[in-house]
């Protein structure tokens, strides 16, 4: 496996992934689910909060987005079945996915949405 190393805004902490053999950014190789673990100076209830609430803050839009629009945030609404998406500042919403498992302060699983994106 090859890693990346890329930090998080917001959260200051540094985040790895991993791409398959031979896969490239920004190619069409299905990814491996990206796993992320790290030390905050909080409890986990509260951290997993800041996490998917404040998911507009530390989600690098500028660089992966679906819209390509600067002026969105993403948002995760909580809870199974919660929507993903991303909010323009003139409140287009472009759907990402779905939340899967929402187990505070431990798990949280997405999916693709029913809209076909990824």
């Amino acid at each position: 496996m090859r890693y990346g190393v890329r930090r998080s805004r917001g959260f200051g902490c540094w985040l790895t992934t991993r791409l398959p053999r031979g896969a490239a950014l920004g190619s069409a190789v299905m990814p491996e689910p990206l796993r992320y673990r790290f030390r905050v100076g909080c409890p986990a209830g509260r951290a997993f909060e800041l996490w998917t609430e404040s998911a507009g803050v530390w989600w690098p839009m500028g660089t992966h987005s679906v819209s390509g629009r600067g002026d969105s945030v993403l948002v995760i609404e909580p809870g199974p079945g919660g929507r993903i998406y991303e909010q323009a500042a003139d409140g287009q919403q472009f759907s990402w996915g779905t939340v899967l498992a929402w187990q505070p302060p431990a798990r949280l699983v997405c999916g693709p949405g029913a809209a076909g994106c990824g």
